[in-house]
């Protein structure tokens, strides 16, 4: 991982910053989520950047194959609910690619995440921004 990409995920100050800078239409933030490659293997504890199109995460082996089950839970009162939402998708890896540590850095995008889901994932990361301007 480079030293940058350290900064930016360890340094909640700085997302509104990186998100100014950043060429995606949907901001990135460092949360904890889940993969598998399918039905037969147990799901995978990740920390990554969530955004709304993808994930990006660094593991020891790259998955395989390229499309794996995404689930994450999303904490409660984002839109003033009292519960948490899971929410999931099939997955694609777009690249991968090997960082300074020897782990493989992993970029997915979500491939057919439902709207609701869609829709619940906007919320959560529209209302972490506002929390951070205010």
């Amino acid at each position: 991982m480079t030293e940058e990409r350290k900064d930016r995920r360890s340094d909640p100050e700085r997302v509104e910053q990186s998100v100014a800078l950043d060429r995606r239409d949907s901001p990135r933030l460092l949360m904890p989520f889940r993969v598998r490659a399918d039905a037969a293997h147990p799901f995978m504890d990740c920390e990554g950047d969530v955004s709304l199109g993808g994930a990006f995460y660094s593991a020891d082996v790259p998955p395989v194959p390229n499309l794996v089950d995404f689930r994450i839970e999303l904490p409660a009162a984002q839109d003033g609910s009292t519960e948490a939402v899971e929410i999931g998708c099939k997955a694609s890896v777009v690249r991968t690619h090997r960082e300074d540590t020897g782990a493989w850095g992993i970029h997915l995008a979500f491939q057919d995440m439902s709207l609701e889901h869609e829709q619940a994932l906007a919320r959560f990361l529209d209302a972490f921004l506002l929390s951070k301007k205010g």
